[in-house]
C-alpha cells in the first residue's frame, strides 16, 4: 500500500488531478490511514476462504451465487458507451467461463432494473431528464452529490426493444459458451415512485401489462417487482 501511495497516488494527484484539496493530500500521506485500512482488510479476510482447486470444493456447496459487476450497458466491450464503461465484463460471460471449466450449469439468472434509469458520473445517458418527469422520485441517500462523480442523473428507458436487447445479447453470449438456457428472471424496483409503471421514452407501461407483453414473456420466465427501500411498503410481487 505504501508502494502504491508513493509511486502512483501522490504523483497522480500532483500531475493530473486539478484542485486536489490539501486535506486529502494529508490523508493520502498518513501512515495511520494505511494502518487502519490494513487492519480492516485483515479482519475481513477471516471471512474469506481461498481454494487452490475450486472445481473440487465447489461440488460440496448446495447453492452458489455469482454477482456480476455494474449494469449491462457498462460492459467493457460496449463500444456505444465508450469510454465511460467499466473495466470488466458485466454480464454472464465470466460466470459462463467458470461454469464451463467446472462442468456445471447455471440454474437461474436474475436481472435487476429500476422502473427508470439512473447514472452517477459522466458518460452517455439517452433520454436523460429531470427526475420530476419520471414520477415522485425519493431522495436517494445512497447516491448523493460528491466532488468525484457530481450529481446522480436520471432518464427514462429508451424503448421496450432497447430495454430487452442487452439481456438478449447477454444470454446469447452465455449460450455460445454453455449451450444451455437457464431460468431467466427480472426484478423491477422503485415502482412505488412511478405509480407501478416502467417509464419509457414515449410511454409508461403498467408492471402487469409489461409482464404479459409477448416480447417480455419470450425472454423472461418470471417478473418480480419491489418498491424502493425508502418506502414503508417494501413487499414484492411475483408475476
Amino acid at each position: 500500500m505504501k508502494e502504491i501511495r508513493e509511486n502512483y497516488g501522490i504523483n497522480r494527484t500532483e500531475e493530473k488531478i486539478a484542485g486536489f484539496e490539501e486535506k486529502y493530500k494529508e490523508l493520502l500521506a498518513s501512515d495511520e490511514v494505511l494502518r487502519n485500512a490494513s487492519e480492516l482488510m485483515k479482519r475481513n479476510a477471516e471471512y474469506i476462504t481461498i481454494w487452490d482447486k475450486p472445481e473440487e470444493n465447489i461440488r460440496n456447496i448446495e447453492n452458489i451465487v455469482f454477482e456480476t459487476s455494474q449494469g449491462l450497458l457498462l460492459d467493457a466491450d460496449n463500444e456505444k458507451y465508450m469510454p465511460h464503461v467499466t473495466a470488466s465484463k458485466t454480464g454472464l460471460y465470466n460466470t459462463a467461463c467458470l461454469l464451463k471449466e467446472w462442468n456445471l450449469k447455471l440454474t437461474e439468472v436474475l436481472y435487476v432494473t429500476r422502473s427508470y434509469v439512473t447514472r452517477h458520473g459522466a458518460g452517455m445517458l439517452p433520454c436523460e431528464c429531470d427526475k420530476t418527469a419520471l414520477g415522485d422520485i425519493v431522495f436517494d441517500r445512497t447516491n448523493v452529490h460528491n466532488e468525484w462523480q457530481g450529481n446522480i442523473r436520471y432518464a427514462s428507458h429508451e424503448s421496450l426493444e432497447e430495454f430487452i436487447n442487452p439481456v438478449i445479447n447477454d444470454l446469447n453470449e452465455y449460450n455460445k459458451i454453455m449451450n444451455h438456457k437457464p431460468l431467466v428472471l427480472l426484478l423491477v424496483t422503485h415502482l412505488n415512485e412511478t405509480g407501478n409503471h416502467i417509464i419509457f421514452q414515449n410511454e409508461k407501461i403498467n408492471i402487469r401489462e409489461f409482464s404479459n407483453h409477448p416480447k417480455v414473456k419470450e425472454i423472461f420466465d418470471k417478473i418480480l417487482s419491489s418498491f424502493s427501500l425508502y418506502s414503508e411498503d417494501i413487499c414484492g410481487t411475483i408475476f
